[in-house]
């Protein structure tokens, strides 16, 4: 089970590490001051109604063959997907502590966990 785990990782970090980054930046921007809370929520929207439904199908047409031998346990991607949100959610904690007010950190922790 693992080993399928570890099979399937290099195809769902890359895309979760996009959006990580986008985030990050996001509030590191946001922590300087340099984006206000209209600009906050345009960015958000943009990811979530724009960047994130464009990344999952992406992947899903660029990537997934359910019938080619090497996806022979494709059922293994929805615990995969499981994994690397808690995975996301749990590096979201550490870094959202240091880089967002109070108020801001649970919606970053959302962001960052949110799954392609």
């Amino acid at each position: 089970m693992i080993s399928r785990f570890l099979e399937f990782l290099p195809m769902t970090f890359p895309p979760l590490a996009g959006i990580f980054l986008m985030i990050a930046l996001g509030a590191i921007l946001n922590k300087r001051g340099m984006l206000g809370a209209s600009s906050i929520d345009a960015l958000v929207g943009l990811v979530v109604n724009v960047t994130l439904p464009l990344l999952i199908f992406c992947q899903v047409v660029g990537e997934f063959r359910p019938d080619a031998p090497e996806y022979a346990g494709w059922a293994v991607l929805p615990l995969a997907a499981i994994a690397s949100t808690l995975f996301s959610l749990a590096l979201a904690y550490f870094i959202a502590r240091p880089l967002c007010r109070a108020e801001r950190r649970r919606p970053f922790m959302a962001m960052t966990a949110f799954q392609n």
